[in-house]
């Protein structure tokens, strides 16, 4: 048990608590999870419809704090999107973890996943949504919540976000989070695709960033969780474009995989030199942004921005 509670803190991206624009949305649904709602303050002023981005923090983070070091509301601002950030309780996690490890909180109509549908829907009919553009982002054990999400309610997303992230479905117990997130549970991509009810189902695109030295999620998930959602994109592993030094960067290598027919992607970005660390650009560019801490980076790279850029927005 004591293992578990230190990979719950260290399996995070914990930031300096910071004032932000967010608003607090209580009674958005019969919330089974138990979570919280916040959404950028501006989103609830946009007049004309607009995209959505669910954004999950990591353990012991804070939706304010993932919204101030990645920099989200600075880029809604800009590019006039929606942002609704779901927030862990400590009473559910001592660490506020999502609890991306248990199988009730990754099924629909259950727990924490539930909770998070039943925000969107709420933002669908109390803000100004194009519902056409929903998009969801998720960092740690946030970005395993929203892999899950795009696993059981594929329709719900355009595309989303793992940031050093797993596969859907490999822990479905707290005792088997660790191995996953060490690496040490490597399945087929026929076992990765049996965690998932694929049938008659057309699932999103799916962007992964992890670091190359991140040794709280092992950088091998990022390889299995291509595994699983090339799979479930009928893509084959040849099928992909490498960039290497990505818009000149040598730290970044970027890899795109497409099914030609669909035009489904998995873009994955490698970032060596990175730890669990946001990969950010300090700067007043258009394409710089995001603030230094132990729990980020500047690494000439400002990831939110690619996000963006990624989604079409």
């Amino acid at each position: 048990m004591k293992q578990f509670i230190t990979f719950l803190f260290t399996f995070s991206l914990s930031l300096i608590s910071a004032q932000t624009n967010l608003k607090f949305i209580s009674n958005f649904g019969t919330n089974p999870g138990n979570l919280e709602m916040f959404s950028f303050s501006d989103s609830l002023n946009l007049k004309v419809k607009a995209p959505l981005i669910i954004v999950l923090h990591g353990c012991s983070q804070t939706a304010e704090e993932i919204e101030r070091i990645a920099g989200w509301g600075t880029l809604a601002r800009q590019f006039h999107f929606n942002l609704v950030f779901p927030q862990q309780k400590i009473s559910n996690n001592a660490s506020r973890c999502f609890n991306w490890f248990n199988e009730d909180d990754i099924s629909l109509k259950n727990g924490e996943a539930e909770s998070i549908l039943q925000m969107i829907d709420y933002a669908k009919t109390n803000m100004n949504i194009d519902t056409s553009q929903i998009f969801i982002v998720g960092y740690s054990a946030g970005a395993a919540m929203s892999v899950s999400l795009l696993a059981i309610s594929p329709s719900t997303f355009n595309s989303g976000v793992s940031y050093a992230g797993t596969a859907h479905g490999l822990a479905k117990t707290p005792g088997n989070a660790l191995r996953v997130m060490n690496g040490k549970i490597d399945p087929s991509q026929t076992e990765l695709l049996a965690l998932i009810d694929n049938e008659s189902k057309i699932f999103p695109s799916l962007i992964i960033y992890q670091g190359l030295d991140d040794h709280v999620v092992a950088p091998i998930n990022a390889d299995i969780l291509v595994n699983q959602w090339t799979g479930l994109l009928s893509i084959q592993s040849n099928e992909c474009l490498k960039t290497s030094a990505f818009n000149s960067n040598d730290l970044i290598e970027q890899v795109i995989y497409t099914n030609q027919k669909s035009n489904k992607k998995v873009i994955v970005y490698k970032i060596a030199s990175l730890k669990h660390q946001i990969a950010i650009d300090p700067g007043t560019a258009e394409n710089q942004g995001g603030v230094q801490s132990i729990f980020s980076k500047d690494v000439d790279f400002y990831s939110t921005y690619q996000i963006i850029s990624d989604f079409g927005l």
